[in-house]
């Protein structure tokens, strides 16, 4: 994960890019690790917006 640091203690608006990267494995590795360690280990905000977009 070059250059990106989760911060645990930081609450993230996560994004619908965030979680189709974490979603979808083959195309870009950094992403989806990035992507799943800020679901996994961050406090995070989403809006029923994002959970429309990524369904």
């Amino acid at each position: 994960m070059n250059g990106f640091n989760v911060k645990p203690e930081a609450t993230y608006f996560i994004d619908t890019n965030i979680w189709l990267y974490s979603f979808i494995q083959g195309q870009d590795v950094e992403k989806n690790e990035i992507s799943r360690a800020i679901i996994k280990e961050c406090e995070i905000v989403i809006s029923t917006q994002i959970v429309n977009e990524v369904i």
